[in-house]
């Protein structure tokens, strides 16, 4: 079970992290708010990250 939540907040992450980069290049969903924008990436990378490394513990 523990794999599955880690592979599924990793992909809730990379879809979050490519929607903000949407965001920075069209301008749509949020309005191109650029720090916005930033600081949602940067969490959800670092997120990303710590989900990656917690599954590579697991197997």
């Amino acid at each position: 079970m523990e794999k599955w939540l880690t592979l599924g907040s990793l992909i809730i992450c990379c879809l979050l992290l490519a929607l903000f980069v949407l965001d920075i290049v069209v301008g749509f969903p949020f309005g191109r708010s650029i720090f916005l924008d930033i600081c949602a990436m940067l969490a959800a990378a670092i997120v990303a990250y710590l989900s990656w490394d917690v599954y590579r513990e697991i197997t």
